[in-house]
């Protein structure tokens, strides 16, 4: 009496599924870059010199960009250092997702931004107010992903601990970022 086996579909690996998902796709990713970018030329489009306009035209991306790279890493080996149970990975995801919110947010804005260069002065100092509330909305979005990341993985026991440590991290994060993110602004202003 012969069986016949049912043919089995090879898969992936869950954790590779979940490490090719946590990155967004590259035309999200260039949809943020174009938006921080939109932004700083619409500012720039309002300065009174060129010299001001080739300072203001990074700015948006330089900033934002910039701090994120400069202390993402930080998060990183915090995160690893504090034994948490979250995969990198899916860490990366959520900044990354993070910020290319924060870039739709930035090509959202750029219509008005562009309406102030054209009929007033006021361009660069509303992409200062524009850059300020793009980063707290990225930095609270990262810090619920981030969040939500650490519960979702590790032991349901040890939960509230993990998530202690969590939130301390992420604010001491969010606090240096927001530090970088400003000592960056200064200096393209040339303070």
């Amino acid at each position: 009496m012969e069986h016949a086996v049912p043919a089995v579909a090879l898969a992936p690996a869950p954790a590779e599924e979940d490490a090719a998902r946590a990155l967004p796709d590259a035309a999200t990713v260039g949809r943020a870059v174009l938006g921080f970018g939109l932004l700083g030329l619409c500012a720039a489009l309002g300065s009174a010199d060129i010299a001001g306009a080739s300072r203001i035209l990074p700015a948006a991306l330089v900033v934002d960009l910039g701090a994120l790279v400069l202390t993402g890493p930080a998060l990183l080996v915090g995160h690893q250092y504090l034994g948490l149970d979250a995969p990198v990975p899916s860490l990366a995801g959520v900044l990354a997702h993070a910020f290319c919110r924060a870039g739709a947010v930035a090509l959202g804005l750029c219509p008005a931004l562009l309406f102030f260069a054209a009929t007033s002065g006021l361009a660069p100092g509303l992409l200062v107010l524009s850059l300020a509330g793009i980063a707290f909305m990225g930095l609270s979005d990262a810090f619920t992903g981030l969040r939500a990341a650490e519960v979702a993985a590790g032991d349901p026991k040890s939960r509230v601990v993990r998530d202690a440590k969590m939130q301390l991290l992420v604010v001491g994060w969010m606090v240096l970022t927001a530090l970088v993110g400003l000592r960056l602004g200064f200096h393209l202003a040339g303070m």
